[in-house]
């Protein structure tokens, strides 16, 4: 699948060529800041030769960010001056994340919320030491605080060496019982992708299992001040519920990510 990503923004002079979260279109049309003094409404201009002139498009168009498509997942720089290429960034990360399938999941739901500075809202996803403490009142009090981390360059995956069966977050910090007492060969991947992947610097993908096998991918987006930041939470499912329960399930799940993420990490950092 070839993709690509641009800059939304034209200059000059400066303004959107889409607006809202998803866009898709054949043409797009740009909004100028001027008004058309007899009707007083903004009027659309088509990019083409009637109202530019005879101009090479390509020296016009939307700048493009680099971007490329590995395991189900868009990975792109949001700075079309970059010189870090992605895949070497990756140091082989994207070919464990492919064992998820992701290229044939579901998008569920999306979510936003304000949080403190990017690096206290996602050092919560780099370890366990925290959450007895942090998250007693949701995942319990007898929560393991151990992790075991495998790297690829900056990125991560940790899961826990604890093997409480059928604890509470079995899948969103990766305990192992069900697999510990069988032959390595006996192991499936869905276990073994439990846990919290990480993704240098701002990204976090971690399973669940409410309603179905499922994952929350989360991006900090730093705020205008040091202090600020945003989560955006989005929820994808190998499959999409089949059934109203199901999907509840689903939607139960993920308020209780968010409540966990929201009301007990950032609410403390």
């Amino acid at each position: 699948m070839r993709v690509r990503a641009r800059v939304n923004g034209l200059p000059p002079p400066e303004c959107e060529v889409g607006a809202g979260s998803l866009r898709q279109s054949r043409a797009f049309y740009l909004p100028v800041p001027w008004l058309d003094i007899r009707s007083g409404r903004q009027p659309y201009w088509h990019f083409g030769t009637r109202g530019f002139g005879d101009i090479d498009k390509a020296d016009y168009g939307l700048r493009q960010f680099p971007v490329i498509e590995r395991a189900g997942l868009i990975w792109a720089i949001v700075n079309p001056d970059t010189q870090l290429e992605i895949e070497p960034f990756l140091k082989g990360y994207d070919e464990v994340l492919s064992t998820f399938g992701f290229k044939d999941w579901k998008f569920f739901s999306k979510r936003q919320f304000k949080g403190p500075n990017w690096k206290l809202s996602y050092d919560g996803y780099l370890g366990y030491y925290h959450v007895p403490v942090l998250h007693g009142e949701t995942f319990g009090r007898d929560m393991t605080n151990r992790g075991v981390y495998f790297t690829w360059g900056p990125h991560q995956h940790i899961k826990t060496p604890a093997m409480t069966p059928g604890h509470v977050a079995t899948e969103t910090l990766g305990y192992m019982a069900a697999i510990a007492d069988r032959p390595e060969d006996e192991w499936d991947l869905e276990t073994l992708s439990y846990g919290v992947w990480t993704v240098f610097p701002c990204i976090s993908i971690a399973s669940f299992g409410g309603g179905g096998r499922g994952v929350m991918i989360s991006q900090v987006i730093p705020g205008e001040r040091v202090g600020e930041s945003t989560t955006f939470q989005y929820y994808i499912m190998e499959n999409l519920p089949a059934t109203q329960d199901l999907a509840e399930s689903a939607e139960e799940q993920f308020a209780f990510l968010q409540e966990v993420v929201e009301r007990e990490d950032i609410a403390q950092a």
